[in-house]
C-alpha cells in the first residue's frame, strides 16, 4: 500500500512537501497527505482503473493492498503515468487534500484547490492542477529538472 510518509520522498522533495505543508497551515488550510511513495505494482493498480473491466482492476488493487473499488469509480481514470512513469515511485512526488469540517474536498471547483496549487507551487513544486491535458489536483512534483539519472 502506499506510503504517507515524507521521509519517504527524496531530500529535495520532502524539504519542498515540508514547505507547502508548513505555508497550507500558515495559511489556516488543514491539508491531508494521502500518498508519498507509490511502488510501480501500485501504480499499475491504478494506471489500469478506467481502462480494464472492473474484475481485473479489483484483482490488480487487492494484489498490493488496495480495497476494491464499484463499477462507477471504475469509469474514471485516476491517472496517466504508467508504471515507471509516476514521480510517486522516484520519490519525488505528494498527493494531498484539503480538509474542510473534518473532511476531504475532492471538488477540484472548490476554491481552496487553487488556494493549496498556489502555495505548492510557490514552494517550488510543480501541481498537476495546472496541467492541461489530465489535471490531478491532488498531485505535486519536484522539477522535473531534477530527475534523478
Amino acid at each position: 500500500m502506499a506510503s504517507r510518509d515524507l521521509n519517504e520522498l527524496s531530500g529535495p522533495a520532502r524539504a519542498k512537501a515540508e514547505a507547502m505543508l508548513n505555508a497550507c497551515k500558515a495559511a489556516g488550510v488543514d491539508v491531508l497527505v494521502t500518498c508519498t511513495y507509490r511502488s510501480d505494482a501500485e501504480q499499475a493498480a491504478l494506471y489500469i482503473q478506467g481502462r480494464a473491466p472492473l474484475a481485473v482492476v479489483n484483482d490488480l488493487r487487492a494484489k498490493v493492498g488496495l480495497s476494491a473499488i464499484a463499477e462507477e469509480e471504475n469509469g474514471r481514470k485516476v491517472t496517466n503515468a504508467r508504471p515507471g512513469q509516476s514521480f510517486h515511485a522516484r520519490r519525488m512526488a505528494i498527493d494531498v487534500a484539503p480538509i474542510i469540517a473534518g473532511k476531504p474536498v475532492w471538488n477540484p471547483e472548490h476554491p481552496v484547490w487553487q488556494t493549496v496549487g498556489k502555495i505548492g507551487r510557490s514552494c517550488g513544486l510543480e501541481w498537476g492542477g495546472d496541467w492541461t491535458h489530465f489535471r490531478e489536483y491532488p498531485h505535486f512534483q519536484d522539477s522535473i529538472a531534477e530527475l534523478p539519472a
